[in-house]
């Protein structure tokens, strides 16, 4: 398999893929920071009558990803609590803030 290197932005790359006649063409993340920031937002209790109840924090490169994977649009998603929560309940739970509360 040969991969290159399309475009490179801070945290993420845009490739390409060819073998066997095929080609993919896809993008790798580093959601880190978004964990990071999850977890700050965890321990600093953020969840006040001001601010409402934030349940996740999910970023948008995850999530269109496993949407292209079930072929929905993040559109679709996001307008869709019952999809945000089969995202949630499909190996994501690394992004809830409020871990009780979905």
């Amino acid at each position: 398999m040969s991969i290159d290197i399309l475009r490179t932005i801070p945290n993420a790359q845009t490739y390409i893929a060819q073998e066997d006649g095929k080609t993919i063409i896809g993008e790798r993340a580093n959601v880190a920071g978004n964990l990071d920031r999850v977890q700050r937002m965890r321990q600093a209790q953020i969840n006040n009558k001001t601010l409402g109840v934030c349940h996740a924090s999910i970023p948008l490169v995850a999530l269109g990803a496993w949407c292209n994977k079930l072929g929905l649009s993040i559109e679709e998603a996001v307008a869709n609590d019952d999809i945000l929560d089969r995202f949630l309940a499909d190996g994501h739970q690394k992004f809830l803030v409020n871990k009780g509360s979905v």
